[in-house]
């Protein structure tokens, strides 16, 4: 075993929203140990196939609520300050009604970046970070 933090890094591909949301809800308990970082690439992706908001606001939902719960599960470091999970999603947004209908509903369930950073050319960040205990 090594000390880099690289072999703790573990890269998911879930192949529909179905597969997203089950691999989401499994997390806690497949995992060996809270994650301090939830990163999803291509949301657009996954919600292309979406008829409406709906599964926009459940994927959120179940976003937040993982990254929440490797919070509280993220214990103090020696320092005694309490990490946070951080969850980080992208989108590319093309200006369709539907996919800026999405984006909304994302925006309203992610609580507003500590830092806000400028996305790419085409690209929508949605940060979001959780309460430290502390």
């Amino acid at each position: 075993p090594s000390d880099s933090p690289l072999p703790r890094i573990q890269f998911l591909y879930p192949p529909s929203l179905r597969e997203l949301l089950r691999l989401l809800a499994s997390l806690p308990q497949s995992l060996p140990g809270p994650p301090a970082l939830l990163l999803l690439d291509g949301l657009e992706q996954y919600l292309a196939a979406c008829p409406g908001p709906q599964a926009a606001a459940r994927l959120s939902a179940l976003l937040v609520d993982t990254a929440s719960y490797f919070t509280g599960r993220l214990g103090a470091d020696p320092q005694g300050s309490a990490p946070c999970c951080q969850l980080i999603a992208s989108m590319q947004v093309s200006g369709e009604t539907e996919a800026e209908d999405h984006l909304c509903v994302l925006q309203r369930y992610f609580p507003p970046p500590a830092a806000p950073r400028g996305p790419r050319p085409g690209q929508d960040l949605i940060p979001g970070s959780f309460p430290c205990r502390g």
